[in-house]
């Protein structure tokens, strides 16, 4: 699925309930999609999960990709630059696209410390740690 709508569409009509959600809520963990937004996919948006969803929004939480083959979809590395803080399901295939995006510089050791202390704050945030 591809949905292709202007800036102004997206930000009235569906950006809105989840900027409502993210200021009013303030959730601490949200899940990204497969599906794409004018021909890029939700979770390798940088628009979406960093410049809205952080620099606009001000969220703070950790943001998962959804789960099933998304190394298949989105590249690891492309998901940690875009703002995901955990990709799913992970393992193997994963850490080598991170390795290998930040061997090309598609990825920085400083995207890789924000997903990991974004996610770091998060657990110690739960009860576990209380």
């Amino acid at each position: 699925m591809d949905s292709i709508v202007s800036a102004r569409a997206a930000r009235e009509l569906y950006l809105r309930p989840f900027e409502m959600v993210v200021t009013r809520a303030r959730p601490t963990t949200l899940m990204t999609s497969f599906n794409k937004v004018n021909g890029k996919f939700a979770a390798g948006s940088h628009v979406l999960c960093t410049e809205i969803l952080r620099g606009e929004w001000g969220y703070e939480g950790v943001v998962v990709t959804d789960w099933g083959d998304m190394d298949m979809v989105v590249d690891g590395a492309d998901a940690v630059r875009a703002g995901n803080d955990v990709i799913m399901p992970g393992g193997p295939p994963v850490i080598a696209q991170v390795l290998k995006g930040y061997e090309e510089g598609r990825v920085s050791i400083n995207d890789l410390r924000q997903a990991a202390a974004r996610l770091m704050n998060y657990l110690l945030g739960t009860k576990l740690y209380r």
